[in-house]
């Protein structure tokens, strides 16, 4: 039996061919379904990213996340950062997806207080996304329960990293 699931896991995934115990016709429909409910909750959590990809980029994305999952967690929540790293795109199209998913993790939180810093090489907060170097600290604004982003300078910045204890990295030090 657990094999006969990996192999239909493959199937629905696009890594095999289709078990021959599953009738043609309902191994497409679960694969669609799989395909466009991952595609539609991705979207929710990453909508920017998708709509930067367009709707060919987008599936492709879908594709190759499906080819190279490996689900270390069991939570939806968590799907955009596995999606991130499977994400083959240029830089800009990256640092929006990790800025999204970092404001999807500071609003589903259960911490209040919940602050995170990030230094991206694009302004993402803005749309369109334009170049340009952004130091971000991104808390929830529980009064009115959404997220909001402060663009920092880079002392700033360097301060409430030290303070926060997050680690800074290479590209941390971008604009010193």
């Amino acid at each position: 039996m657990k094999d006969a699931l990996r192999e239909f896991a493959g199937y629905l995934r696009g890594l095999s061919e289709r078990p021959a115990a599953i009738p043609p016709e309902r191994g497409e429909i679960y694969r669609e379904l799989v395909r466009a409910n991952l595609a539609s909750l991705l979207r929710t959590q990453l909508p920017r990213t998708a709509a930067t990809l367009g709707e060919s980029g987008w599936t492709a994305a879908i594709e190759q996340f499906l080819g190279a999952m490996t689900q270390r967690s069991p939570y939806f929540k968590d799907l955009a950062e596995e999606f991130i790293a499977t994400l083959n795109a240029v830089d800009a199209v990256l640092d929006l997806a990790h800025y999204e998913a970092l404001q999807l993790e500071v609003e589903t939180t259960t911490d209040p207080d919940t602050r995170r810093l990030a230094a991206y090489a694009h302004r993402v907060q803005q749309d369109p996304v334009i170049e340009g170097m952004t130091l971000l600290l991104l808390r929830r604004d529980a009064e009115n329960d959404r997220v909001l982003a402060r663009e920092l300078s880079h002392a700033e910045y360097v301060y409430l990293a030290s303070e926060l204890g997050e680690p800074l990295t290479s590209s941390d030090s971008i604009g010193a």
